[in-house]
């Protein structure tokens, strides 16, 4: 809910910019007549201050604003149909939509539903334009049965650039929700006065919002076509693999999964990483593409670590790490990381995407503990911008959001997509990792 305060009426409408428009706007003024316009605020008639403010602030609307008048209520008692285009688009002068204004009567209903409908009709032929806009002055809740804030919505269904801004004078929480209602389902803003001083404010604030240009339209998500997809639904490894130091004890396709266990020490660094499964049967795609693997890790040694991403040999690469770290003192995290080695230079990018912490506390027990409260299977990624790598992460099963790193930039980026674990320290533990899933992306 937007409900704007009253703004200091010594404010002058320049320093508001009530004459600056971002583009040009057709604006229509809907203005309650209605019988209750008669009721006071301040001691002054409500629809004595309307006629105040508005005839005012028409010297000072920019010429760039087509405006149109309607009003509803002025004509006849008890008449719901009571409603008038006083003024169309492009058909009347800011002197007469005044003298319109000045010389109104107070007599009717509150047909606010069946003026929105007929305000369609208004806007027949700018349904195109990039900045629709009605400003609706009411001083009560609709009185003729009509649902105004389906009305609304039906509005700006028919005319997806209309927004329907409302400012609600004096009223009581009923009315309010209501008008607030119209606002939210026409995709405007209210503003709310209590007095001839907020009105001013608040008709103001309405009319920036109405000449403002609209928010873009938000870009879509960009979509994706599969470029590779390995499921290892097989009995054995697919053919568009090799292994690097293969060691058969240690690995297994299985019930969908590739299963692999390690007790060595090591980093894609060096060469003595066994079990390092590289891509050879399919290139990876020119341009931009996104590489991505679900992977469950049985955390229980505290140095864990599942590499994944580009590898052309120990001097280069770039690779998406995700690792346990952490002692009985800080506490444990799992760590994403982007490593990129590269003429000679190691640069890594870290991000946070779970943490316990611990206080002097039993190491083993904490540990498990927080292996206990990370979900799994991990969705990990590698993707490819231009000349940038990023990693991203997400934990499975979960509404967490993905967790990013800083970008790497590299000039020349060879190699097989690859992955495999490892520990990079010392334990007397054995890491158990399951790959539910490896498959590459490129974007349309």
């Amino acid at each position: 809910m937007l409900v704007r305060a009253a703004l200091a009426l010594s404010l002058s409408l320049t320093a508001l910019g009530w004459r600056t428009a971002g583009a040009e706007t057709n604006m229509l003024l809907i203005l309650d007549a209605s019988n209750s316009m008669w009721g006071q605020t301040e001691g002054v008639a409500k629809i004595e201050t309307a006629k105040d403010v508005l005839g005012g602030l028409l010297d000072e609307l920019s010429p760039e604003t087509n405006l149109a008048l309607m009003l509803y209520g002025h004509r006849r008692e008890g008449d719901c149909a009571d409603i008038e285009l006083v003024s169309p688009f492009g058909a009347g002068t800011r002197d007469g939509i005044r003298s319109a204004i000045l010389g109104l009567t107070p007599r009717g209903k509150t047909p606010i539903a069946a003026s929105l409908q007929a305000a369609a009709d208004a806007f027949a032929g700018l349904e195109e334009e990039p900045n629709n806009s009605i400003v609706l002055i009411s001083d009560g809740i609709e009185s003729c049965g009509g649902d105004p804030c389906a009305a609304a919505g039906a509005l700006v269904e028919r005319n997806i650039s209309l927004r329907v801004h409302v400012v609600g004078f004096d009223v009581d929480d009923e009315a309010r929700a209501q008008l607030q209602c119209i606002a939210d389902r026409g995709n405007g803003e209210y503003f709310d006065a209590a007095n001839p001083e907020g009105f001013r404010s608040a008709v103001e604030s309405a009319q920036q919002a109405a000449v403002a240009a609209p928010e873009p339209e938000p870009e879509s998500e960009p979509t994706f076509t599969e470029y590779f997809r390995d499921d290892f639904d097989g009995p054995d490894l697919s053919d568009a693999w090799q292994i690097g130091n293969p060691d058969p004890d240690n690995f297994i396709v299985e019930n969908g999964s590739l299963l692999a266990i390690t007790s060595s020490t090591g980093s894609l660094a060096g060469e003595n990483v066994r079990n390092l499964f590289s891509l050879t049967g399919t290139a990876l795609p020119e341009g931009d593409w996104i590489a991505s693997a679900k992977v469950d890790i049985a955390m229980q040694t505290a140095v864990e670590t599942f590499y994944f991403g580009v590898r052309d040999g120990p001097d280069s690469m770039i690779m998406v790490q995700l690792l346990s770290a952490g002692d009985q003192y800080y506490g444990w995290k799992l760590i994403l990381r982007l490593e990129k080695i590269g003429g000679g230079e190691v640069t890594t990018f870290d991000a946070e995407m779970a943490s316990l912490g611990c206080n002097v506390c039993d190491a083993d027990r904490m540990f498990r503990n927080f292996a206990a409260t990370v979900p799994q299977p991990i969705e990990v990624r590698l993707v490819k911008e231009g000349r940038s790598f990023y990693a991203m992460a997400k934990l499975a099963g979960t509404d967490s959001p993905w967790v990013s790193t800083e970008k790497a930039t590299t000039l020349r980026a060879s190699g097989n997509l690859t992955f495999g674990t490892t520990q990079y320290g010392e334990t007397a533990g054995e890491t158990y990792v399951e790959v539910d899933e490896v498959k590459i992306e490129v974007p349309n």
